[in-house]
């Protein structure tokens, strides 16, 4: 799967990878795990401090926005954040989740902005 993959609208008849699916997305991914409940995927990522954890979290929240399709997160021991990824639909690992763990991937290759800077551009957007 590639950057030009989004998310689609799923339902309850779709398929979820299989296991073996599974098993080939997470080695295109960087740091992603299957969890013990094999239906979901995470990833945990250390920050610098508590300001860069959380500019990340609004980037991440634009991110699903834009493809509809969100995952659960938490921000713990102030400067880590934990992504858990799966669709809410199905209940179990979708393509979807390959394609917005991909794209998480790509967000943190960007260059980290200031919290103030991501509050500055939400206040102002024109200055995007």
């Amino acid at each position: 799967m590639t950057q030009q993959h989004v998310c689609s609208p799923c339902s309850n008849l779709e398929l979820p990878l299989s296991s073996e699916e599974i098993q080939t997305t997470l080695k295109t991914l960087s740091k992603w795990n299957l969890k013990k409940d094999p239906t979901r995927i995470t990833r945990t990522i250390i920050f610098k401090n508590f300001i860069r954890a959380m500019g990340f979290v609004t980037k991440l929240a634009d991110l699903a926005e834009q493809e509809n399709h969100h995952p659960d997160f938490c921000v713990h021991d102030y400067k880590k954040v934990t992504i858990t990824l799966y669709t809410h639909k199905t209940q179990n690992i979708h393509r979807n989740d390959a394609v917005l763990a991909q794209k998480i991937d790509a967000l943190l290759k960007k260059p980290a902005k200031s919290l103030s800077q991501v509050v500055a551009n939400v206040d102002n957007p024109k200055k995007q």
